[in-house]
């Protein structure tokens, strides 16, 4: 997406049920999110948690 991790709000609080251990986030991006419902949309700002993943 090109989001470099100097955007990246810090976040140290972990996440569990992705991996047997629990993870911490590489940071908090907030960005627009848009639903749309032909003819109706909308957009709202919404808070994402990014994560290092791998390939499997």
């Amino acid at each position: 997406m090109g989001i470099k991790k100097s955007q990246l709000k810090p976040n140290s609080q972990p996440l569990y049920g992705f991996v047997v251990d629990s993870i911490i986030p590489e940071g908090v991006i907030r960005l627009p999110l848009t639903v749309k419902d032909r003819p109706h949309t909308s957009t709202v700002m919404s808070n994402f948690l990014v994560v290092k993943g791998g390939s499997q």
